[in-house]
């Protein structure tokens, strides 16, 4: 048996070691190394460990930091490794439970993701890891849009991008092996020899959940050209845990030893989505507004339709629900198409623009020469519709999530918000977010299409 004074050794030695840091929302860091199983790997888990191979304290599962099937002296040496981030290879489970065992270093990543991923990668610094992208939401530009006004004028918007595209543009010149409802390209990816393929279970490409028999072939199919996989998944039409978005940013930050990084970015996010919750969590039923969430079609040339509705069981509804503590105007289901008169029954307080079919500024709904027929609403006149920011794909897949949020919260409850002037709180996000200077900030939010929060002071 190992002495005692040479564990207590090791003990010592790890206390001078640096943390993997607890994640921003409470969960299991479900890494190979944290033996006590909670929210961080530390000298706890160093202590516990050695205190299993005395025979002290009860196996767990993540104690076998060296994932060999024995707990012993060498998985206290991996969970040290681990804090100092000096481990050659790190084992833990994926967001749909499978073991994966990363290699050091990672030097060719591909994604399939819409956008967090890569956001991700960037603020870590590890972007020039990128060889490939399995979605075609990160490096699309949008499309050019015009619409004509009642009285003649006529408006064109254009250069909406995601985030990631403008702070590295380079993301545009990488391979695209697979689109929004196609195939992967299975050769192209094998070509692009990757180390580790980092896919969102949900994406554009791979179907609504992690067990969607898409996402499970997608994987099975990619494993089997010898390319390792981690699975994340963020919240979505099947599973609207906010949490998941911050246990992403955790693995991706395991994937790449890049723990601070995380434990920062995690935190800068949950505390935007708090500080709503917080200033909106004791409103009454009777004093929520009632919210409608239209995505117009004028673009497509919709005819009698005027645009699609965000039902109870959508994401952004239960965003609205949950954190907003709004109502939804519309109590149906899915995204329904309409027409202008069934848009005019709902009548609600508050009308929010999602951008997934083109953008939509508030006064094309005012004065468009196609929306005639909704000029009528009591939120055309007062004047109580908003945009959101370019959003080509699911609104749960972006590091930016919270800007929708508080634009609908400010929209909702402006008395509530009144020392908030979203247009200055965005720039400050983007800041705190990417590490970006004001100027980048500014940018960004041009390319999100949120310059009218300037025009309007709001």
């Amino acid at each position: 048996m190992i002495g005692n004074n040479f564990l207590f050794g090791l003990v010592i030695t790890a206390i001078l070691l640096t943390c993997v840091p607890a994640s921003a929302s409470s969960y299991t860091l479900d890494v190979f190394g944290n033996a006590n199983e909670d929210e961080t790997i530390d000298l706890k888990d160093v202590e516990y460990t050695a205190s299993v191979v005395l025979g002290l304290d009860d196996q767990t599962q993540l104690a076998d930091a060296k994932y060999d099937g024995e707990i012993d002296i060498l998985d206290v040496t991996q969970i040290e490794l681990i804090m100092l981030g000096q481990e050659k290879e790190l084992t833990l489970l994926d967001m749909i439970d499978r073991t994966v065992t990363i290699p050091r270093p990672i030097n060719r990543v591909v994604t399939i993701s819409d956008g967090l991923v890569e956001s991700t990668m960037i603020v870590f610094g590890v972007e020039e890891t990128l060889v490939g992208l399995g979605s075609s939401c990160v490096g699309r530009e949008s499309y050019e849009y015009t619409y004509t006004t009642t009285s003649g004028d006529e408006f064109t918007y254009s250069g909406g991008k995601n985030t990631a595209a403008v702070l590295c543009p380079e993301l545009t010149d990488l391979p695209v092996f697979a689109q929004s409802r196609t195939g992967m390209n299975y050769e192209t990816l094998a070509g692009l020899n990757p180390d580790i393929v980092i896919l969102i279970a949900g994406s554009c490409t791979c179907g609504c959940s992690e067990t969607d028999e898409n996402t499970m072939k997608s994987i099975e199919m990619i494993e089997s050209l010898g390319i390792l996989v981690v699975v994340l998944s963020t919240p979505n039409c099947c599973d609207a845990d906010i949490g998941a978005v911050y246990e992403s940013i955790y693995i991706i930050g395991g994937v790449f030893s890049k723990w601070g990084e995380a434990e920062d970015l995690a935190n800068i996010i949950e505390g935007e989505i708090e500080f709503i919750k917080d200033r909106t969590e004791d409103i009454s039923d009777d004093e929520k507004p009632r919210v409608l969430s239209l995505s117009l079609m004028t673009l497509y040339g919709g005819g009698a339709t005027v645009g699609s509705v965000t039902g109870t069981d959508m994401i952004e509804s239960i965003f609205l629900d949950e954190i907003v503590n709004a109502k939804n105007a519309f109590d149906g289901i899915g995204k329904p198409s309409m027409s202008a008169e069934q848009i005019l029954a709902i009548d609600p307080d508050v009308m929010i623009l999602p951008t997934c079919r083109g953008y939509h500024p508030a006064r094309e709904v005012y004065e468009g020469e196609s929306l005639t027929e909704l000029q009528d609403m009591r939120v055309v006149q007062e004047k109580q519709i908003y945009s959101l920011p370019w959003t080509p794909c699911r609104c749960g897949e972006r590091l930016e999530f919270p800007i929708d949020l508080m634009i609908e919260a400010k929209a909702c409850y402006p008395d509530r918000f009144s020392d908030v002037t979203v247009s200055d709180w965005v720039i400050d996000f983007y800041m705190k977010v990417y590490g970006v200077d004001e100027d980048t900030a500014e940018e960004l939010r041009s390319a999100q299409w949120l310059d009218w929060m300037t025009e309007e002071d709001f």
